[in-house]
């Protein structure tokens, strides 16, 4: 949700990194061993010390809406925010700090840095871990609502039988979204009343 300008290492860092990421996990398949999580916080904090998201000069910037949806909805009893994503988690911490977002809105998430088989084995595992952090919480897959601006984001969400909504807010426009078939297509988030109706599944 926050955008800037990131320099042209992080990105190449990022790939990377995934790229390494996941021949670890064949390599871990292949072998039939199971990894050993004990370790994942140590790799990450040792991932984001050398990583230039700690080094950029450049402030990200809050897109239009996000902070307000993210106030609104924290204080719905009915919703839980979730964060996932493919960045490692002290990562994804950093840069939401460094746009001025409360991480603690946050619930629950899923990162990179969690064991996982590829990007859409991540929105589920922020579902149980919702379902294991509250107590009788009832959550359906059509209760799960994934948010994002790529047509991974899309594939994220109905590869796990949940609601997608696409914002057109990064490299792709609103019909380059549609192609994909999301569920809902906003341009930005910007309609603060309509976008928090369809989140909280009550007017604002």
């Amino acid at each position: 949700m926050a955008a800037g300008k990131v320099p042209e290492v992080w990105k190449i860092f990022e790939k990377r990194m995934q790229k390494e990421a996941d021949v670890i996990r064949a390599e871990i398949e292949a072998d039939s061993l199971t990894p050993d999580t004990t370790q994942t916080p140590t790799l990450n904090q040792q991932c984001t010390a050398t990583s230039p998201a700690t080094q950029t000069p450049k402030r990200p910037y809050v897109l239009p809406g996000v902070i307000e949806l993210l106030d609104h909805l924290s204080k719905q009893k009915n919703v839980v925010q979730g964060l996932v994503t493919g960045n490692l988690q002290a990562t994804a911490m950093i840069k939401l700090k460094s746009a001025g977002i409360d991480t603690t809105l946050f619930s629950v998430g899923a990162y990179g840095s969690d064991p996982h088989q590829n990007r859409n084995c991540l929105p589920p595992l922020a579902r149980n871990r919702a379902l294991e952090q509250y107590s009788g919480l009832e959550l359906q897959e059509s209760d799960v609502i994934v948010i994002g601006d790529t047509p991974k984001d899309i594939e994220c969400a109905k590869a796990n039988n949940f609601v997608s909504v696409a914002v057109a807010t990064g490299r792709f426009d609103v019909d380059q979204l549609r192609e994909h078939n999301p569920d809902y297509v906003f341009k930005d988030l910007s309609d603060i009343a309509a976008v928090y109706e369809l989140l909280a599944g009550v007017p604002l």
